[in-house]
């Protein structure tokens, strides 16, 4: 028999299907609610390997992605201010340290 997962007000559950008909209906015993559903052991199985906290090979790419992103992006602003150096001393700024800062910021 199959198991079909239903929602009803707030209660997960899975009910097992005793008889089926053409026009849409159905006798069904519910087998399992909650914790004891498919979806409740789903859910189970997702906040034990959360406990366990171990890195999936998509976690630790994602990891070695960011790191190299976030250098990349330090390396371009840096060049962006190595660009600006010499407007650092603009009269507009009033002196090198206020165009450094103008300009980190």
């Amino acid at each position: 028999p199959a198991t079909t997962e239903f929602y009803t007000r707030g209660i997960v559950g899975s009910v097992r299907c005793v008889q089926e008909t053409s026009t849409g209906e159905a006798t069904g015993v519910v087998v399992g609610v909650g914790e004891d559903s498919q979806l409740g052991s789903i859910k189970a199985q997702i906040e034990k390997a959360a406990e366990e906290n171990k890195k999936t090979p998509l976690k630790e790419r994602l990891d070695e992605f960011g790191d190299k992103l976030s250098i990349i992006i330090m390396v371009i602003c840096g060049l962006a201010w190595l660009i600006n150096f010499p407007k650092f001393s603009d009269a507009i700024h009033g002196n090198w340290f206020r165009g450094a800062i103008y300009y980190f910021r």
